[in-house]
């Protein structure tokens, strides 16, 4: 995924064919955090927590709607001579952020929140090994996206 320049409001990037297969199939995996990840604190009242759930679920919710939008709409990625073009609003690159976000810190739960990753990829099995790179490319993309947006605002 290459950032290639951000133009009328929009963020557009370009895809190798690998690379466009690989975000589609982490947008699959949404939601990977646990839904009781989050919470207020220890001396939140119940209450409270109830409807930070409740919130929550529903932010889910309308993410993964979106993601499913976006790994079916056939539109939005268009085929170039190098790959594959899409373009992102300001507020559509937010919520992608989220979503690799939730994808990545899900991952690296599901690892057991190791400290050390050389640790994680010394020991990987086939059960563990699709946490590990799911948490690296998802990272890896958030970080493209991340200096698309810096360089947007630099300008």
């Amino acid at each position: 995924m290459r950032f290639l320049k951000a133009e009328r409001g929009r963020f557009h990037f370009q895809f190798a064919t690998a690379e466009k297969r690989a975000l589609l199939a982490l947008l699959a995996r949404y939601p990977l955090t646990p839904e009781n990840y989050q919470a207020l604190g220890r001396d939140a009242r119940t209450e409270d927590q109830e409807l930070l759930q409740v919130a929550l679920a529903e932010h889910r919710r309308e993410n993964k709607q979106r993601a499913a939008l976006l790994r079916k709409t056939r539109t939005r990625f268009h085929a170039h001579r190098h790959g594959w073009r899409i373009s992102f609003r300001p507020a559509e690159v937010e919520w992608l952020l989220q979503v690799l976000n939730d994808i990545r810190v899900g991952s690296w739960l599901r690892l057991g929140s190791p400290d050390k990753l050389d640790d994680v990829l010394l020991e990987l099995t086939d059960k563990n090994a699709p946490d590990f790179w799911t948490m690296h490319l998802s990272g890896a993309f958030q970080v493209v996206l991340l200096r698309a947006m810096g360089k947007s605002h630099a300008a």
